[in-house]
């Protein structure tokens, strides 16, 4: 091999860059997001009554209970996917959500009488409930899950820039 075109050789692998982890990570989250909606939709379908819903506190108070765990859950995830994160400190932004989860279930505690409140803690659909939430969250885990695994590279010079 020529030096020129060895030089030639070396440039073009530099030129070669990485996906920085953040773009993976919005493009799992979006991915997500549309398979998580397409199969909510085709498998349970929307509530009739969602626009009424948008109208009442309870409702909202569910998606701002969803917004704040994802929001947390977001914050650690891109956290520890950095090789020089600590776990502890991701642990904490897990935990900040858990405040407005309680504040919120006190207030619906509080605005029902106590004799519904075992069957409003459980709920009338829970096993159907907790099976739908763990089939719709496979795919967004598989898409996460490999985004995070592709940018994790063994070798340091292949290390993205934060």
């Amino acid at each position: 091999m020529k030096t020129d075109d060895l030089i030639k050789a070396i440039a073009q692998d530099a030129e070669m860059q990485p996906v920085p982890m953040a773009r993976r990570l919005y493009w799992a989250a979006a991915g997500s997001f549309v398979l998580a909606a397409l199969a909510l939709i085709t498998t349970i379908g929307v509530r009739p009554d969602i626009w009424a819903a948008f109208h009442t506190w309870r409702f909202n108070v569910k998606l701002l209970s969803a917004a704040t765990l994802l929001t947390g859950a977001w914050a650690a995830a891109r956290q520890l996917s950095r090789p020089e994160s600590d776990a502890l400190s991701s642990l904490l932004i897990i935990a900040l959500p858990l405040p407005v989860l309680v504040v919120a279930a006190v207030a619906e505690l509080l605005s029902t009488e106590a004799a519904t409140w075992g069957a409003r803690t459980i709920g009338t659909q829970a096993k159907v409930c907790s099976l739908a939430i763990m089939g719709l969250s496979f795919a967004p885990l598989v898409l996460l899950l490999t985004a995070m695994r592709a940018g994790a590279h063994v070798r340091q010079r292949w290390r993205e820039p934060w």
